[in-house]
């Protein structure tokens, strides 16, 4: 879709660019290159093509370096933003960036986060609360997490009793307390922490892949120790723009990091000012300008994941909710367990923005019933997600 006005384009790579794209779209042109190409993608895109995907939703490097040459036969070389799916991919980065303006932060920061036992010490060094991070087994494996290197999403994330590291797995002490995610923008020596995200995820999951958060209104006192964990990460890892790190909130008061992800997350999605944000990223990244001041207050927003039960094909004349993102199109076929859509709403608190997500499942399990089955589960409750399960839960 063609948008006609002066806005100055830029490309977006990611495993899902929909997000990233509506948050450029106020401010810029959003080309995109993504593996699911969903309607609402396209509907916001100047251009959008979708890649294909290898097994875990990775990049195929031969066909993605095509498709960039097809935006090259377009246009100059673009400004790229990307999203997630390099994490494992250092190499294709690095080509990536090579005669293009890389909007984020270096290729070796990526490579970097490939050595999580050097880096999770370095940051300790530096006063960050981390949990215990070593390359081989425990002696026990009991309250450990094993983790694979150079990932994200959560899908890599095992509980060790009984399991058998693999190549590129590392162990990680689980540590008790509800799971949260920070957005930060980097610029020189400052560091703004754009907004805090509790995770939920449907409630009974038992796995660490990610469903979804909700945005967390005010500033709780626990707050300046994000900011001073976020100044720390940034300067050890020398990033660049929009950065996110997931923490556990130990004992009501003790953020401790446990993952870092050195680009825009899925948790842009759940801030109203989202927009301001990617432009700020912009403007760190071209002018290193801190461009970005936290509003005194926000409506809380949230999103949800919703995975598919079983395989579905998306009939014709299917209608999505129009609270829904990610929509597939007429005739995608939707393997089981893969993201099926994103639920988006926006309440006067956390517990009023759950209810409205629960609400927007109800429905969308209505319609997806009345074409074609058993798509979804038939019910659905949320709970905070962490460190341990079951740490808090809500009600329908």
């Amino acid at each position: 879709m063609r948008h006609g006005t002066a806005r100055p384009p830029l490309l977006v790579v990611a495993r899902s660019g929909r997000a990233l794209a509506a948050a450029a779209a106020p401010r810029f042109e959003p080309w995109v290159i993504d593996l699911f190409a969903d309607v609402d993608t396209r509907a916001l895109a100047a251009h959008c093509w979708q890649t294909r995907a290898l097994p875990d939703w990775r990049f195929a490097p031969a066909h993605l370096q095509a498709l960039l040459g097809v935006v090259a036969g377009l246009a100059t070389p673009l400004p790229v933003v990307i999203g997630s799916g390099f994490e494992d991919a250092p190499a294709l980065l690095e080509w990536l960036a090579a005669g293009r303006r890389l909007l984020g932060s270096p290729p070796r920061v990526f490579a970097r986060l490939a050595r999580p036992v050097q880096l999770f010490a370095a940051l300790a060094h530096r006063g960050v609360a981390v949990p215990r991070t070593i390359a081989g087994p425990p002696r026990s494996p009991r309250g450990w997490l094993i983790k694979r290197a150079a990932h994200s999403g959560g899908a890599h994330v095992r509980m060790a009793p009984g399991q058998r590291p693999g190549r590129g797995d590392y162990f990680q002490a689980r540590i008790a307390g509800p799971g949260y995610s920070a957005l930060c923008v980097a610029a020189g020596d400052r560091v703004a922490i754009c907004g805090v995200a509790r995770h939920i995820a449907p409630r009974g999951y038992r796995g660490f892949t990610y469903h979804g958060a909700v945005s967390v209104a005010g500033a709780p006192a626990w707050l300046d120790s994000v900011a001073r964990s976020a100044d720390a990460i940034a300067a050890e890892l020398g990033l660049v723009g929009a950065f996110g790190f997931d923490f556990i909130l130990r004992d009501g008061t003790t953020p401790v990091v446990v993952d870092i992800n050195p680009r825009l997350t899925a948790t842009l999605d759940v801030y109203t000012d989202r927009a301001a944000i990617f432009a700020a990223h912009v403007a760190a990244c071209s002018d290193r300008l801190l461009a970005y001041s936290r509003p005194p207050s926000r409506r809380p927003r949230g999103h949800l994941v919703v995975y598919a039960a079983r395989a579905w094909q998306v009939p014709r004349g299917f209608t999505w909710p129009s609270d829904t993102a990610d929509r597939p199109g007429a005739g995608h076929r939707v393997g089981s367990g893969d993201p099926l859509v994103t639920l988006i709403a926006e309440g006067a608190d956390e517990a009023a923005v759950e209810a409205e997500l629960v609400a927007r499942y109800d429905d969308l399990h209505r319609r997806t019933a009345a074409h074609g089955g058993a798509v979804l589960a038939p019910s659905l409750m949320l709970e905070t997600v962490g460190g341990f399960h079951d740490v808090r839960t809500r009600t329908r």
